[in-house]
């Protein structure tokens, strides 16, 4: 099973640029600065006035994303709420 998370903050993610410093808008739907260090992104969003985004740092490659334990329980709507769990068959040791 494998899970794709399609929110505005994943998409922003996504097009992020790896082993990065990146600062998210405050609702962390858009990438609004990146640099090579975290001071790098921190100056630029002081020189921008901007106090309320978020700093983080990308992963150097993406990896596919596997949950084991648990699969997701949608509502009426179509939405995703809780999880509920597997049987134990349903994770898998990864393959060497």
């Amino acid at each position: 099973m494998s899970v794709i998370l399609n929110t505005s903050r994943s998409e922003a993610l996504r097009g992020a640029p790896l082993d990065s410093w990146i600062a998210l808008s405050e609702d962390e739907t858009r990438v609004v600065a990146t640099g090579a260090t975290y001071e790098e992104v921190a100056m630029r969003l002081d020189d921008a006035g901007d106090k309320d985004s978020v700093i983080l740092k990308t992963r150097k490659s993406w990896l596919p994303l596997a949950i084991c334990g648990h699969a997701p329980s949608t509502s009426s709507q179509g939405t995703t709420r809780v999880a509920k769990p597997l049987e134990p068959s349903g994770c898998h040791e990864p393959a060497n």
